[in-house]
């Protein structure tokens, strides 16, 4: 068994929304960004054009270059699509786009520098002197740390002044011999089947296509300046039916990277990791699912698990039919309330409206909305705020809050409403995203909110002694369950249950760790977990992956 311990694990929590990426034994996540990449509506025209060719790139680099990543919806982007990292099939099971995945992990694990330090030296090794003497363009891509003189320094010290040592090894045939550099051209773009010759020998090179390429990362570096295939990986994936998550996933890090190992486990178990729990009881609300799984050393009672259709985009739904309903207002993202700001001051507008998609805009409409709801929204906890937030009464009293962009979104008016749909679900009958109330794989069940579902759940339970554990052990986790007074509330409910159901279960106890277990909590499962020192038996290697399949990788997790 390879031994894995004089290197950390990167540890990976695959969420809708977020993806959170870090090192095994870190208490937090070193990157969390979106899930999401853009798309350019115009890059599979490109690629049949075979554009890639005069841009340094094979096929398939060519278009992970052009996916951009990270988004952040602060600005507008036209012609570009998105695409998710995971979704839902029409089989209800989870799965994932591999060249989301895999543009989500070169990012955040090689960066976004690596690109760019990538071209640069194929330009430098690759094209050499042709480019250097024919383009005025090739010295934008010296380094300005190495202070290179041209006319001091023949073209081999260019290059060895341009690359690390393990780069250098890879480029210490290249000699000031244009001959001996056409021969290597030739045997490496007919390996690779890069490029036309001629292309080469006229130096015919996109220098604009390539410069377009290198700016798709919002000039964010948001890499961990690492190599991918250096690393053995921990993921958390979604409780159930995630096969399909699993099998890609292998295949594309131990076929493609060569990766020496990987490790899968459920959400939920490594939540239970993080709170050093064996037997738990996880309520964990994400952004577009909210599950409730039993779990005990390990495994989840797939006999007793639910996972429903609402999440904290519910709750950013049902606040915008509010406002549309009782303000007559609507969402706009925060590059939107600049344009209006700019018609109004007779300044030009840098984009077209137009060119935007609606994909790109519904997701940026709502980031004014979540920065607004995660300072003022609240659950209600008195018996007054309850009965209130329940028959939909708005708050009398009104505050203006004014976000930086100039924007007024009053939510003031449902600050207690809006967190209700995880009490009373039923608040969403009438609305058009009553179907968020759904059960993911049994239609006919509806979700009666947090507290009554997790009591029913255990009310199933035979055995007292797993009940009794279960119900000693609570996790609530999720960035919803961060309103203020949602765990209070939830006991408070809990309890009133009990109570009309006699009173049978004793002793229940919500855990609460702060706020970081509550949004990282499966992340810091997986770095607790991956940290110990006998942890690498756990691990699937490639060795294992080679000989026995995907079939091993179902077994081991």
């Amino acid at each position: 068994m390879a031994q894995y311990n004089d290197v950390s694990s990167i540890v990976i929590d695959l969420g809708f929304e977020n993806t959170k990426i870090g090192y095994s034994g870190d208490e937090n996540p070193k990157n969390i960004f979106s899930s999401n990449v853009g798309v350019p509506l115009d890059l599979e025209e490109k690629i049949k054009n075979e554009i890639y060719r005069k841009c340094l790139c094979t096929k398939d680099e060519f278009y992970m270059f052009n996916l951009i990543y990270p988004l952040f919806y602060l600005q507008p982007r036209e012609n570009i699509k998105l695409k998710n990292c995971l979704y839902l099939d029409n089989k209800n099971n989870f799965n994932i786009n591999e060249d989301v995945l895999e543009k989500i992990l070169f990012m955040n694990i090689n960066g976004d520098r690596s690109v760019d330090k990538l071209i640069q030296n194929r330009i430098k090794g690759f094209i050499g002197n042709k480019l250097y003497k024919q383009t005025d363009t090739g010295s934008e891509y010296i380094d300005a740390d190495n202070n290179i003189n041209e006319n001091d320094k023949n073209y081999t010290e260019v290059i060895n002044n341009a690359q690390t040592d393990s780069e250098q090894n890879n480029y210490n045939h290249i000699t000031n011999d244009p001959n001996n550099l056409m021969s290597t051209l030739k045997e490496w773009s007919e390996e690779n089947g890069y490029f036309d010759l001629d292309v080469l020998e006229n130096s015919y090179i996109d220098i604009c296509g390539i410069k377009n390429m290198l700016n798709k990362y919002n000039n964010v570096s948001c890499g961990l300046n690492e190599n991918m295939e250096n690393f053995p990986y921990v993921f958390s994936l979604p409780n159930k039916r995630n096969k399909q998550i699993k099998t890609k996933i292998a295949e594309l890090l131990f076929e493609k990277y060569k990766i020496p190992a990987i490790y899968f486990n459920s959400k939920s178990i490594l939540t239970g990791f993080a709170y050093n729990k064996k037997v738990c009881s996880v309520v964990d609300i994400g952004s577009c699912y909210t599950d409730f799984s039993m779990c005990s050393d390990g495994i989840i009672d797939d006999k007793n698990y639910n996972i429903y259709n609402i999440g904290g985009t519910s709750v950013d739904m049902f606040l915008e039919e509010l406002l549309q309903k009782h303000n007559n207002s609507s969402l706009v993202p925060y590059y939107e309330s600049h344009k209006e700001k700019n018609i109004h001051t007779n300044k030009k507008d840098s984009y077209n409206s137009d060119n935007v998609h609606i994909d790109y805009y519904t997701k940026a409409k709502y980031i004014p909305l979540r920065d607004l709801k995660s300072y003022l929204c609240e659950v209600a906890n008195s018996e007054n705020e309850i009965n209130k937030a329940k028959n939909m009464a708005l708050n009398e009293h009104v505050d203006i809050y004014i976000l930086p962009d100039g924007q007024n979104i009053n939510i003031t008016k449902f600050t207690n409403i809006a967190c209700e749909i995880f009490f009373t679900p039923s608040l969403l009958n009438e609305t058009a995203i009553n179907s968020h109330l759904n059960n993911l794989y049994t239609k006919e069940q509806i979700f009666e909110g947090i507290p009554t579902t997790l009591f029913n759940m255990l009310q199933n339970i035979k055995s007292i002694e797993y009940r009794q554990d279960l119900l000693s052990n609570i996790i609530l986790t999720g960035s919803s369950t961060l309103f203020q007074n949602f765990n209070e509330r939830f006991i408070n409910e809990f309890a009133n249950l009990d109570m009309m159901n006699n009173g049978n279960f004793q002793n229940y106890q919500v855990l609460n760790n702060g706020k970081d277990f509550k949004k990282y909590s499966s992340w810091k499962g997986g770095s607790i977990l991956s940290s110990f020192k006998n942890f690498n038996s756990f691990f699937v290697t490639r060795k294992e992956y080679e000989e026995f399949g995907f079939e091993i990788v179902n077994r081991k997790c």
